[in-house]
């Protein structure tokens, strides 16, 4: 090979180079967020690190409460104007297994649920109860989370669940009764 074709060669690579390059850069700004991810949902500390693989990348995120602690509470985070998280918080009447109020309820796809029943969940949806009957009017609370669309798997769910309920519990929800 002489050295017009080995430059020829080299001119080739080098272009072929900067093409993938501005590609995956591209890329990088489409699978990337601008936007911080909270730390609270609906006065609910949540770890950022159990929230991330529910959002998916944008530019801007906006958090919205509405309802209120007595029924039924909706906090839902939407990225670019669309909704891709939701947690609900819910008061029912006592006896309601988890499996059944994500079913009749909720419409949660119970794929899995822990062996004290506390949750079930799937990849992009999940439920927990906080049992509190008989403190509060003979009612439970159930958490009901979902996701538009998620890089996680149903484990992230669960942790999510089991981190959200936890954080929750320190509140004390079964002793406000109203």
């Amino acid at each position: 090979m002489n050295i017009s074709s080995l430059r020829a060669v080299g001119v080739v690579a080098a272009a072929t180079a900067v093409m993938f390059l501005s590609i995956t850069a591209c890329e990088e700004d489409r699978n990337s967020r601008e936007y911080k991810i909270p730390e609270t949902l609906c006065d609910v500390d949540v770890r950022p690190d159990k929230l991330a693989p529910f959002l998916p990348p944008g530019k801007e995120i906006k958090l919205n409460e509405e309802g209120d602690e007595n029924f039924r509470k909706v906090c839902s985070a939407s990225v670019d104007g669309e909704v891709a998280f939701e947690v609900k918080r819910e008061w029912w009447e006592d006896g309601w297994s988890t499996r059944r109020f994500a079913t009749v309820h909720a419409y949660v796809k119970p794929d899995h649920q822990t062996a004290d029943e506390k949750y079930v969940y799937s990849e992009d949806s999940g439920l927990s109860v906080m049992r509190c009957a008989p403190k509060r009017d003979n009612q439970d609370l159930f958490i009901v989370v979902k996701s538009s669309e998620n890089t996680a798997d149903e484990e992230a769910m669960l942790e999510f669940l089991i981190e959200y309920r936890r954080v929750l519990m320190k509140r004390t929800p079964c002793d406000e009764v109203k």
